[in-house]
């Protein structure tokens, strides 16, 4: 997450897949930690030191159960990131992926397809960058 640009109003929640207090950041990202535009969240507890597979999955799933939607560039089938899915579109949540061949499996168990371009340029449910409700933690 390096480069967070200071001037940005965007607030972010980087949420490791180890304890928060094993994350080190950069002196930009401390700033905007004091400004209150990133939130580092972590689910695991001190003795979670590094990252593996499996807590990047347990990670994985505790942001898809907070978020209205979920953004999943690709998902190998029958991998991880697939399972996320999958789970996400059985409680009802909203998955989007690229509209790409590659994704075709993705798209057909209920994922919604999306073009990068118009979310570059902010034609896709009116953001700027990402469709407004992606990675945003519901109000439940």
């Amino acid at each position: 997450m390096s480069g967070l640009p200071a001037s940005s109003a965007q607030p972010v929640i980087l949420c490791p897949a180890l304890g928060a207090q094993w994350v080190s950041l950069d002196p930009d990202q401390q700033e905007a930690v004091e400004q209150g535009r990133l939130l580092v969240l972590s689910i695991f507890g001190p003795e979670a030191t590094k990252a593996t597979p499996d807590l990047a999955v347990r990670r994985n799933e505790f942001v898809a159960a907070l978020a209205d939607a979920v953004f999943v560039p690709h998902a190998v089938p029958g991998g991880k990131a697939e399972a996320t899915a999958t789970r996400s579109l059985g409680v009802g949540r909203k998955v989007l992926t690229f509209d790409d061949d590659q994704n075709t499996r993705l798209i057909e168990l209920g994922a919604s397809p999306v073009d990068v371009c118009e979310i570059v340029r902010g034609q896709h449910e009116g953001s700027s960058l990402i469709p407004s409700s992606v990675g945003r933690a519901s109000s439940r």
